[in-house]
């Protein structure tokens, strides 16, 4: 019912919970213990949330610690369970939430140690919301404070490395393995020389016979999988990919990544390469583009060309935030494929310049599409008239200087 009403009228809602007892709300949790912990904090949650700060604030400040810390010290089996509990503690009361964790530390190393892929992702709210190390496209310029830092610090070098580097030798094609994947991002920005340590114990002849059975088309996991090896041991990275050069069947935008020059001779053989352009993919597209352009300029021009048509789809999309890092492949494709950009702007659909608007009104990516419009404008098709039509309603766009065509 929380829920329904919050939906449809928030300041009904939120006078609705006004008198709520927060330290009612605040006994929940430790009343109910780990056998209830899923309903008491999704309680919690939902009426905090619904009710708005001034609630959240109280039941905060309501809290018994030593209750909580009473349910540390008898931790469940299941760490989704524990998860559940800190995720509530990082909005309601996070300075208590970072005490639990600290107390918390031993046992989830040990239960994420036993099968980090599983695990690992049981505690994604944790990583993510608690101590702030979510990924990039969740937390935006937000980056963890001091506190935060040294317990993720503490944990990490808590962790079993052996079974980790068991683990990185041994990548797989799901879904859970995608997740731990993000869970060792978190793990290098968090810890380097623990990261180091592992990738040190990676068995290189497990990963390689691991890899020689994803082939011909290596999942990313398993690219992955080699990119962290590559990291501390890119003589054996490079060895294990070129070791089975004769067998892929196409090129994925990773292995291009950390492979340039056999990129190069696997594109000579006649091999796909989708730089991902269509899913917005465009720093390391532009990053792959010039390392190419580095060893074979003509190669890389081909290629850009190449991936023209994923280009305008790019170009087209009406999904969330389609131009963070545009401006790396709009430099990156001038540099290496003059012409190429404004081409794409000639064959862009109807109505595709006019979607632009909703970034424009962003300030970070106003600074990516911005130069883009004056360049539609310049050109001709629908693109122009929109382009225009955008320099109209947009002010500061007709202050901003024309960018002219390479």
């Amino acid at each position: 019912m929380i829920n329904a009403l919050a939906n449809d009228d928030r300041a009904f809602t939120e006078n609705l919970l006004a008198d709520v007892d927060p330290h009612a709300l605040a006994r929940l949790i430790p009343d109910g213990g780990w056998p209830h912990v899923y309903s008491t904090t999704r309680a919690v949650d939902r009426i905090t949330q619904a009710a708005g700060m001034p609630l959240i604030t109280r039941v905060g400040h309501a809290y018994d610690p030593e209750a909580f810390h009473a349910l540390a010290d008898n931790p469940p089996a299941d760490i989704h369970a524990i998860d559940e509990l800190l995720s509530v503690l990082a909005y309601t009361q996070r300075d208590l939430g970072l005490e639990v964790f600290n107390q918390l530390i031993p046992h989830l190393a040990t239960a994420i140690s036993r099968n980090p892929p599983t695990e690992s992702q049981k505690m994604f709210r944790t990583w993510a919301f608690l101590l702030g190390f979510a990924p990039h496209f969740l937390r935006g310029r937000h980056v963890p404070d001091p506190a935060a830092r040294r317990l993720a610090k503490k944990f990490v070098r808590t962790l079993d490395a052996d079974r980790f580097a068991r683990t990185l030798s041994h990548p797989a094609a799901d879904l859970t393995w995608e997740n731990f994947c993000g869970f060792v991002e978190a793990m290098k920005e968090i810890d380097p020389t623990s990261v180091k340590t592992i990738v040190s114990r990676i068995d290189v002849a497990e990963l390689a016979a691991e890899f020689e059975q994803s082939l011909p088309t290596p999942s990313r996991c398993h690219l992955y999988a080699v990119e962290v090896l590559r990291e501390h041991r890119p003589d054996e990275a490079q060895e294990l990919l070129e070791r089975f050069e004769a067998r892929y069947a196409a090129i994925d935008v990773f292995l291009a990544y950390m492979a340039p020059k056999m990129t190069i001779r696997l594109l000579r053989r006649g091999l796909p390469l989708d730089l991902g352009l269509r899913s917005h993919d465009w720093e390391i597209a532009a990053t792959v583009l010039d390392s190419i352009a580095a060893n074979d300029p003509q190669t890389a021009s081909e290629l850009a060309e190449a991936n023209r048509p994923g280009f305008i789809a790019g170009l087209s999309s009406k999904s969330t935030d389609p131009f963070e890092d545009l401006s790396a492949w709009i430099r990156a494709s001038d540099e290496h494929a003059p012409g190429l950009v404004d081409e794409v702007l000639r064959q862009l659909p109807a109505d595709a310049v006019t979607a632009w608007a909703s970034e424009l009104r962003k300030k970070d990516r106003k600074r990516e599409i911005a130069p883009l419009v004056h360049r539609a404008a310049a050109s001709d098709g629908p693109a122009a008239a929109e382009a225009h039509e955008l320099i109209r309603r947009f002010p500061s766009l007709q202050r901003q200087r024309t960018e002219p065509s390479p």
